[in-house]
């Protein structure tokens, strides 16, 4: 209903219907980032980013939701849940990752069990190129309170869940660009998220993203030159009945 004077009674009530669509999306060097005016997204969400996002499945087994699909369609009478933003990238602190298992473990049920799966966040045995691209995403990532070196911790986070048993974890070491087919997988995911990470470190570091992808590639060629790897930690346990100590 309208008021006499032609103003809606929303307007009346305090509220202001937006007359045009608001943009969910910004769009930067070429690539989609979801909008936040709070806390701008630091990787892209279009096509591009999905397909680097598949690629790191193929070798990380992580990644939003592929392991889930899998793993529902080998064991169709199984109830798979997969959680993945949640957690990664998280933001403000690292006690944040203990609440958000806590949270898991209470909604998993009893008998179920709980993966987690991270990188390490470190790439060993680096170039100077390499070495000075890392320097620069650590600096943008933390002016973002973005944790990436969660990984290796990631038992602790179990063990400190006094709901759980049966913890295990381990990692596997990745060679990027060398060792064959997977050191051939373990770069491409590199140079992807290179890619992915292009638009946000040319505004951070105002550098052309020429001159980027120079880099980039530099980096890149490093790392069959130096043998460069990094680690893939994984983390399982399983969830203690009510009558289990």
């Amino acid at each position: 209903s309208s008021s006499t004077n032609g103003d809606s009674s929303d307007t009346e009530d305090g509220y202001i219907e937006p007359k045009f669509p608001i943009s969910q999306y910004e769009y930067l060097e070429g690539r989609n980032f979801r909008y936040s005016a709070d806390e701008p997204s630091f990787l892209p969400c279009d096509d591009e980013e999905n397909e680097r996002l598949q690629l790191n499945y193929l070798l990380f087994k992580l990644g939003p939701g592929f392991w889930a699909k899998e793993m529902a369609e080998t064991f169709p009478n199984s109830h798979i849940t997969g959680i993945d933003q949640t957690i990664y990238p998280i933001s403000d602190t690292p006690q944040d990752w203990y609440k958000v298992v806590n949270e898991i473990v209470r909604v998993t049920k009893p008998g179920g069990w709980i993966q987690l799966v991270e990188t390490s966040g470190i790439l060993q045995d680096v170039g100077p190129n390499l070495s000075i691209w890392l320097m620069r995403v650590s600096v943008s990532l933390q002016t973002r309170n973005i944790q990436l070196k969660f990984g290796p911790k990631l038992h602790e986070v179990l063990e400190a869940s006094h709901g759980v048993t049966d913890i295990t974890y381990s990692h596997r070491s990745i060679p990027l660009g060398w060792l064959g087919k997977i050191g051939d997988l373990g770069l491409e995911c590199v140079e992807r998220i290179f890619g992915a990470m292009k638009p946000r470190m040319c505004d951070d570091w105002s550098i052309s993203a020429e001159k980027y992808e120079k880099m980039a590639q530099a980096a890149a060629k490093e790392c069959r030159e130096f043998k460069s790897w990094t680690n893939i930690h994984y983390a399982y346990c399983r969830k203690k009945f009510p009558d289990e100590p």
